[in-house]
């Protein structure tokens, strides 16, 4: 049973829409604000929020987090991994294969490519993008230039095909959502080998910390399609 479904038998009081904007702590209680000004009052608090999130200071603590929490958000990397995902109404290449890649001289630009028919029925390939320049180079290109070089590429890595033009383009954007800020974690040169424990452990007993290192994409892009 996941946790959401365990609370939501458990938890008499759900309130959705809620964006936190601060937390404030002591050794006996916690109290959280919202940005509409509402205040909620409880003994612990369960902190899922994205890594990217703390990185962005998107949430106010008082008193501020312990150094050596803030040290650790800091050095641990955090990236971007966007994905674009063309839906066909059918599967016009070999949809036994897992995934595909494209050699050239620019290795970040529309290299990766999965097929989605493998897990599902749904006749897509996902082209990924990755990287510091993702987000610049997707919100330069317009949807019709994107889309016109993404077919072009496969034409070239399926020069035996004749290649329709998709049904459904879909864009993820990771990089501006303010509830992510990104996309998946790394380690970084300046990371220490405990950073990781140390964003896991709790602040005054009060704060308790489970966030989200990374995310996985290519299992869960269809969920909302």
């Amino acid at each position: 049973m996941s946790v959401t479904n365990y609370l939501s038998n458990k938890v008499s009081h759900i309130h959705l829409n809620q964006i936190v904007s601060k937390i404030t702590y002591n050794d006996q209680s916690v109290e959280v604000r919202t940005r509409d000004g509402h205040l909620y009052h409880a003994e612990y608090v369960l902190l899922t929020v994205p890594l990217g999130v703390l990185k962005r200071k998107q949430i106010e603590f008082s008193p501020s987090l312990p150094k050596w929490k803030l040290d650790a958000i800091d050095r641990i990397g955090y990236n971007i991994f966007e994905n674009v995902v063309l839906l066909w109404d059918r599967a016009w290449w070999n949809s036994t294969e897992f995934y595909f890649t494209r050699v050239s001289s620019n290795p970040m630009r529309m290299s990766y490519w999965v097929n989605a028919n493998k897990w599902n029925d749904k006749p897509a390939l996902i082209c990924f993008f990755f990287g510091k320049s993702t987000p610049e180079y997707l919100s330069i290109q317009n949807r019709s230039i994107l889309l016109a070089e993404l077919q072009q590429t496969l034409q070239e890595m399926f020069p035996g095909f004749v290649i329709p033009p998709p049904s459904e383009v879909h864009v993820t954007n990771w990089y501006e959502d303010p509830f992510s800020f990104g996309s998946y974690s790394y380690i970084s040169t300046e990371q220490n080998y405990d950073d990781p424990i140390y964003l896991s452990e709790p602040v005054h007993d009060r704060i308790l910390f489970a966030v989200h290192e990374e995310k996985l994409f290519v299992c869960s892009m269809f969920t909302n399609y």
